[in-house]
């Protein structure tokens, strides 16, 4: 789906915003939770200005990062069993 307008523009500068917060964040899970909003802008972006590679790369990103939370949560589980 290819839209033209404002609407597009503005997700993709939301993106670089979370970008830009990003690099403000002082420890890696909020870094890596500000940038999963990245990425999830840059795939609407991406999906919605016809920029295909911009929404697989962050796509591929946003499973990276899904796997660093998802190895988290079983490693507080391991050391809190309940």
């Amino acid at each position: 789906m290819v839209l033209d307008g404002a609407l597009v523009e503005a997700i993709g500068y939301m993106a670089g915003a979370f970008m830009l917060t990003m690099a403000g964040m002082k420890t890696q899970r909020s870094m890596r939770l500000c940038h999963v909003g990245a990425n999830l802008s840059f795939i609407a972006y991406g999906l919605l200005a016809g920029a295909l590679p911009v929404a697989l790369v962050n796509a591929i990103i946003l499973l990276i990062h899904m796997r660093w939370f998802a190895a988290r949560i079983r490693l507080g589980r391991s050391r809190h069993p309940a």
